[in-house]
């Protein structure tokens, strides 16, 4: 980059004061022409658009309510040897991260001939037994992905390869 601009992933451009500025006044923009004037014959009075309030599912209706989470206890969490190794006031501090429930990424960096078994694994650690205990994961095996995602599909083994 001979013009001195700063090297950005491809694709995206650097967020300058200018275009900083501009994404400002755009919000802005959006915010004033989203507030109307209600009719009056004395002082107009901006009257906001009503704000949308999510609705809750109710726990009879949610298949997760009323489930205990697992929490893996094994060398897969970062914070459990800690945790295994401490005493006192040290443990019962690692305790707090330990012994809370937490998602594990499962992904291309781990080989497809191990997958399956380390997540069956990991399962069968959190659950502890229970079988209707919950266990968080994120699956991340993706490929391509970026930019070569917008050039070309993914290949018979790399589809065979998420699948796995």
């Amino acid at each position: 980059m001979s013009s001195g601009e700063p090297s950005t992933p491809s694709g995206t451009d650097p967020m300058t004061p200018r275009s900083t500025f501009l994404s400002g006044l755009m919000v802005a923009a959006s915010l004033a022409a989203t507030l109307t004037v209600a009719p009056s014959s004395a002082e107009p009075t901006l009257v906001a658009p009503p704000l949308y309030t999510a609705q809750r599912t109710p726990a009879e209706e949610n298949p997760l309510a009323g489930h205990a989470w697992g929490v893996y206890q094994g060398p897969m969490d970062q914070a459990w040897l800690p945790y295994a190794a401490s005493t006192g006031a040290q443990r019962e501090e690692l305790a707090k991260i330990a012994l809370t429930p937490k998602a594990k990424w499962f992904g291309a960096w781990i080989p497809t001939s191990q997958i399956a078994a380390k997540v069956c694994d990991y399962i069968a650690n959190a659950q502890a037994g229970d079988p209707d205990a919950l266990v968080q994961m994120t699956v991340f095996r993706m490929t391509p992905w970026e930019g070569e995602a917008c050039r070309r599909l993914p290949t018979k083994a790399e589809r065979r390869d998420y699948k796995a």
